[in-house]
């Protein structure tokens, strides 16, 4: 597929963890483990503000395709359990821009999630050293 079929996204998840408990996703693609936990991407939370887990890197999908995915937690690295929405449904999603990346925001017992481009920190981006400038000495005759 053409990069243009695609496009990449971050999950943000709002869920305020117990001690030694961590976040993951996973869903019906290769890139988030095709509903094997032991595949699932994941989170980090975000230390300036509690409650914010976050995928480090982006992932790619498929524009146009129904992606399903659920959130599950994990206590001393082993699964713990899946995040409850009621009626057991997944969260589901369909990208139609490939203009990213974007991010998807996901709250606890909804199934609407908010989607906004991300926003690229400037400071962040590397920038090309300065060229010293090359000082002549000039000999005195």
């Amino acid at each position: 597929m053409d990069e243009a079929q695609y496009c990449f996204i971050k999950f943000k998840y709002i869920y305020n963890n117990e001690k030694d408990e961590d976040v993951r996703v996973v869903g019906n693609i290769d890139a988030l483990g095709h509903w094997k936990t032991d595949k699932a991407i994941k989170l980090s939370l975000n230390p300036k503000l509690i409650g914010v887990w976050k995928t480090k890197e982006k992932i790619k999908i498929p524009l146009s395709f129904n992606l399903e995915y659920k959130y599950l937690m994990f206590k001393n690295n082993n699964f713990s359990k899946w995040e409850y929405i009621s009626n057991n449904k997944n969260r589901t999603l369909q990208m139609v821009d490939s203009n990213g990346p974007f991010v998807i925001l996901d709250k606890p017992n909804e199934l609407t999630h908010q989607i906004k481009r991300e926003i690229i920190d400037k400071k962040k981006i590397e920038k090309k050293p300065k060229k010293k400038k090359i000082e002549k000495k000039i000999k005195k005759i």
